[in-house]
């Protein structure tokens, strides 16, 4: 895998959907034994205080430790967190993102019909396929473009930045990447046909 090496804290990972942010943030909780928190305000728990959100809150303010390795997506900063100030401190700021974007949006299509975001090692999914929703499609192809397009946006200073296809694999985590659907070109064919609709298609089209 990419080599990383640490020298201040926090660690703040900054990263889109489908990217291997969560196995990379156990990897880096497991190198320098200091807790990892992912996603601890994402954007469906803003009203509900979980214990995620408790142990962060009580580890990083009320403690006032630095000592920790925070994963969050640039569209999930709001008035709600304080993933802005984290992000601006003096920490560690790594960007984790996809230059395969049909794949990664795919990818997260899969994950939001089954709930599963990853498997364990050994473990083996018996042959599947999904069904194609244009709803929850047109979801994940909106979700990966707004975080690139705060990515564009947010002018942050990184110390890091990582293709997950650069990643490599993280053979210290007992993660890995879920087994694909029998109809994966399918699915990811109506992607390519979305995709199509883009505004600069569009323009080229009617203008």
């Amino acid at each position: 895998m990419i080599d990383i090496e640490v020298d201040r804290f926090p660690v703040v990972i900054l990263a889109n959907f489908r990217t291997g942010s969560t196995v990379l943030g156990k990897y880096l909780s497991k190198k320098y034994n200091i807790p990892f928190y992912s996603e601890p305000f994402h954007n469906k728990n803003i009203a509900k205080l979980d214990l995620e959100k408790i142990k962060y809150i009580k580890n990083t303010v009320v403690n006032k430790t630095d000592k920790f390795i925070l994963k969050m997506m640039p569209a999930q900063i709001s008035y709600f967190n304080n993933y802005f100030e984290v992000l601006t401190s003096d920490g560690f700021k790594i960007k984790l993102n996809r230059v395969d974007k049909i794949n990664q949006m795919v990818s997260l299509y899969i994950s939001l019909i089954r709930d599963k975001w990853n498997k364990i090692d050994k473990e083996s999914d018996p042959r599947y396929s999904i069904p194609i929703n244009k709803i929850i499609l047109q979801e994940a192809i909106t979700t990966i473009s707004i975080n690139d397009f705060m990515f564009d946006i947010l002018n942050i200073k990184f110390d890091m930045v990582i293709n997950y296809e650069d990643l490599g694999i993280i053979e210290e985590v007992e993660e890995y990447i879920t087994d694909k659907p029998e109809n994966y070109e399918e699915i990811k064919q109506e992607v390519v046909n979305l995709l199509k609709w883009k505004w600069d298609n569009l323009k080229e089209k009617l203008c």
